[in-house]
């Protein structure tokens, strides 16, 4: 390299070495205090990108993973109900079944079973009219087609079919036998209607479970990925650290080395004259 006093490529170099370092070094600072490698989506845009899609779908999954939840909790709220239901019509159910008898049971006993009957009838027709869940009713038609997603996807969905109401058919009294015997019939069809809504509840909550276990694997393994591509090496960034430091302190010594040289040459040529 030829030495010059109009241009000093020496301390140019070493001007330039220095710049160089200090802006990497000052972004490995940022990522090492902010623990991100995107938090100026400029420095890595491509990685940015794909990091920023990865948190919309890991958002959208925690979305679902709360939707499950809160439909295990309604899933259990109307089979909390159902159950109340099928033990009521098995009481329902003893109660004809034992006023269907002229032999040992007169018309007074028989007054004070159908008592009963038509308590559990009315209370019957209220867990129908009023088991909700934050307002929505589970068994009196009015709810229709109810869906939940469960997904990243809005196609990814449960659905609860809220639009068929409960009917019972045991809606008569068991005040003498021929009733009472109407009463049983009709009872044992009641019991299979809501032994079928028992099953369809138990159905729902097994495959809510298995998407559950499905989406907390999902957002584990979204999580995994976008800190692939957004997160800070903590130790890899403070040894890259350490050596921009380095090389700065190196980078402004040569620099101010060449400064020096190039006043040496400059009086060189003061004397000269």
């Amino acid at each position: 390299m030829v030495d010059s006093i109009n241009t000093n490529t020496a301390a140019i170099a070493a001007r330039n070495a220095l710049a160089k370092n200090n802006k990497e070094l000052a972004k490995q600072q940022q990522n090492l205090a902010t623990g991100s490698l995107i938090s100026d989506p400029s420095n890595l845009p491509g990685p940015a990108g794909v990091a920023f899609a990865l948190s919309a779908d890991i958002k959208t999954t925690q979305a679902a993973a709360k939707n499950i939840v809160q439909g295990e909790a309604f899933v259990q709220t109307g089979a909390g109900a159902l159950a109340s239901l099928q033990e009521m019509f098995e009481q329902m159910s003893s109660l004809a079944a034992t006023a269907n008898n002229d032999m040992t049971l007169d018309a007074t006993a028989k007054t004070y079973l159908d008592a009963e009957y038509q308590a559990l009838k009315t209370q019957v027709g209220n867990v129908i009219a009023d088991t909700n869940f934050n307002g929505v009713k589970f068994f009196d038609g009015s709810a229709g087609t109810l869906d939940m997603q469960v997904g990243t996807a809005a196609t990814e969905i449960i659905t609860y079919d809220g639009g068929t109401a409960l009917a019972p058919t045991a809606t008569g009294d068991i005040s003498d036998a021929t009733n009472a015997a109407t009463e049983v019939a009709a009872l044992k069809a009641d019991r299979a209607t809501v032994s079928a809504k028992i099953a369809e509840m138990g159905a729902l909550k097994s495959r809510m479970g298995f998407i559950s276990n499905n989406v907390g694997t999902t957002i584990q393994n979204l999580s995994g990925a976008k800190a692939a591509f957004a997160d800070t090496d903590i130790p890899a960034a403070l040894e890259r650290s350490q050596t921009l430091g380095a090389l700065v302190d190196v980078a402004g010594a040569m620099m101010n080395k060449s400064l020096e040289k190039a006043g040496k040459l400059s009086e060189l040529v003061k004397s000269a004259r």
